[in-house]
């Protein structure tokens, strides 16, 4: 991964420069100011091993302009303001949010930014104020205070960004990109790896590698926890993790979401989204059926959350054979005629706190076996009444005492 490079500087003739002054050590570029992306500080970011992005997934993600063309990526962390990495702070014109293409998403102009002290050292980020809020489209919310405690090594994340696509960051698809990998030091503890040795204790992570990695014009975009339902930034990319055998693939340096955060609240004055922290995972049993060919099964999910949650129900993976739906918490199976043996299928239940939690379970499918001699077969939903069976397979989860029931059943919390 190149060290501190945007799409703009890698493509294009630009002028060096330091950022224009500001007040209380933060350097503040001036918004249009032309191509300067500042000091030339070495290696940066792009994705990497990953896939193109639906639409519709991660609305927060950013796109950064110049009036050369695009720059980096970001994250919309409060209506009016993304944050990104501080060494794509310069020169920029124009923010992009919410598309999947470089062209799509709501077009903002860029009143002003503000650069974290001695950023090259210290903390890689920068925010951009917008000149109008970003409408319909939800800020992602900064994995700090009681998420704080989701920063350790193996943490499972989603690498985002509008980046190059191959270890010589010479392939670019004008698509916002996103690639599944895990926290390898949460705490940027070696410096001989490049954490930066002024940063504050526990500010920068390291995640990627074995050819999965944000690459040049990534820089400045977002690391999400993954499996959180609604966006979460865990971390903001910032430049290669060290030794570095190619320009992208071996891993990347992220500026901690908590440490971001601190920066924004503290001293900044933003108003950040508030983490709902009572949220618990919904519990979800495994589910075994035994079905005659031909037959069908409807019941309630037995789903336990808290208190008040709606749920969305999401299938995959079923057999051949075998059908299912979701209506709500309401599951319906159905089994074709001929159909043997013994069949799977996977059940995710999502909740609508913030961040979003989730419950996995197996829904098992097995055909009756036929009978002997002339007897006959159960179908329909005769096959349901007499045949389907429930097992119970618990799955773990936190619970808070006395905030849990059954879903479906009447919210009796005083008001």
């Amino acid at each position: 991964m190149l060290l501190y490079l945007s799409t703009a500087l890698a493509t294009l003739p630009v002028e060096h420069g330091a950022a224009s002054g500001g007040g209380d050590g933060v350097s503040e570029p001036t918004p249009g100011s032309g191509g300067s992306l500042g000091p030339d500080a070495g290696p940066t970011a792009r994705v990497l091993g990953g896939e193109a992005a639906a639409p519709g997934d991660w609305p927060p993600v950013a796109v950064l302009f110049t009036p050369l063309g695009f720059a980096c990526s970001g994250t919309l962390v409060t209506p009016t303001h993304v944050l990104t990495a501080g060494h794509c702070a310069y020169g920029l014109t124009e923010v992009r949010v919410g598309g999947v293409g470089l062209e799509d998403g709501q077009l903002r102009a860029v009143r002003d930014v503000v650069v974290y002290p001695e950023q090259y050292t210290t903390l890689d980020l920068a925010v951009v104020e917008l000149d109008a809020p970003v409408d319909d489209i939800a800020p992602a919310h900064l994995a700090e205070g009681c998420l704080g405690n989701v920063y350790e090594d193996g943490l499972p994340v989603v690498i985002a960004g509008f980046g190059a696509t191959d270890e010589r960051a010479l392939e670019w698809p004008d698509q916002l990109r996103v690639a599944d990998t895990t926290v390898g030091d949460a705490d940027c503890s070696v410096t001989a790896r490049g954490c930066n040795a002024g940063a504050p204790p526990a500010s920068e992570l390291i995640a990627g590698g074995e050819g999965v990695d944000s690459c040049a014009g990534d820089s400045g975009g977002p690391l999400f926890l993954a499996g959180a339902g609604s966006p979460v930034l865990v971390g903001i990319t910032s430049r290669a993790a060290l030794p570095s055998t190619a320009v992208c693939g071996d891993g990347g340096i992220y500026v901690r979401g908590d440490a971001a955060a601190a920066w924004l609240r503290d001293d900044l004055g933003l108003e950040l989204p508030t983490n709902r922290c009572d949220n618990t995972a919904p519990v979800l049993p495994s589910v075994a059926l035994t079905l005659a060919p031909g037959g069908r099964w409807e019941g309630r999910l037995a789903i336990e959350d808290d208190a008040g949650q709606q749920h969305a129900v999401e299938l995959s993976n079923l057999p051949l054979g075998v059908r299912a739906e979701a209506d709500g918490d309401r599951l319906t199976v159905w089994m074709d005629l001929g159909f043997r043996g013994e069949g799977t299928f996977d059940v995710r239940v999502r909740d609508d706190g913030v961040p979003s939690l989730h419950a996995d379970a197996t829904v098992t499918v097995t055909a009756l076996a036929p009978p002997q001699g002339c007897a006959s077969v159960p179908t329909g939903s005769e096959a349901a009444g007499g045949w389907a069976l429930l097992a119970a397979l618990s799955a773990s989860a936190r619970r808070v005492p006395g905030a849990r029931r059954r879903a479906g059943s009447p919210d009796r919390r005083a008001t």
